[in-house]
């Protein structure tokens, strides 16, 4: 049997699922052995491991990239060596990271300082390398994340006006 949920199952949360027997017989799940009996909840815990989901470069700050998590960031310090990042298809260093890793944050964040800024349609590529030591993964309340492959944002920074004279005629 497989239930769609009507939201998504964040890492370590629980889903709890029990069984009623209906009264009509040809409701109920039934095998060669006869039909399904009422049956307490069985629960269990996600245990889906953290991922990056998307990826955003901020309008109103076009040096600052931010890459959105499937759910909390428990645990973990990101450190920009784990992080491969390329704007417009050329290896970037971010200057500067931080993340919400151990906040009651959902969905979880990682935000990256660029050097410079990133214009319109240049797009911006991620990519996470797991680290040797334990205590800088990333991790959710179902496990630590994997090493994974690009999360992509396209620059969508779009001009504006920042400054005006006015002059005598």
């Amino acid at each position: 049997v497989t239930l769609t949920l009507g939201s998504a199952v964040t890492p370590g949360q629980v889903v709890t699922v029990a069984y009623t027997k209906s009264g009509t017989t040809g409701q109920n799940l039934a095998s060669s052995g006869g039909a399904m009996l009422t049956q307490a909840a069985l629960t269990a815990t996600s245990t889906v491991a953290l991922l990056m989901v998307s990826a955003t470069v901020i309008d109103a700050a076009p040096t600052s990239f931010v890459v959105t998590m499937n759910g909390p960031i428990a645990s973990g310090t990101a450190t920009i060596g784990a992080f491969t990042v390329q704007v417009a298809s050329s290896p970037v260093t971010p200057t500067a990271i931080a993340s919400t890793s151990g906040q009651a944050t959902n969905p979880g964040t990682v935000t990256f300082t660029l050097g410079g800024a990133v214009t319109a349609g240049q797009a911006v590529t991620v990519a996470y390398t797991k680290s040797g030591t334990t205590g800088q993964n990333l991790a959710s309340a179902g496990g630590a994340m994997a090493t994974q492959a690009a999360v992509t944002a396209t620059s969508t920074v779009q001009l504006r006006m920042v400054s005006a004279l006015v002059t005598a005629l």
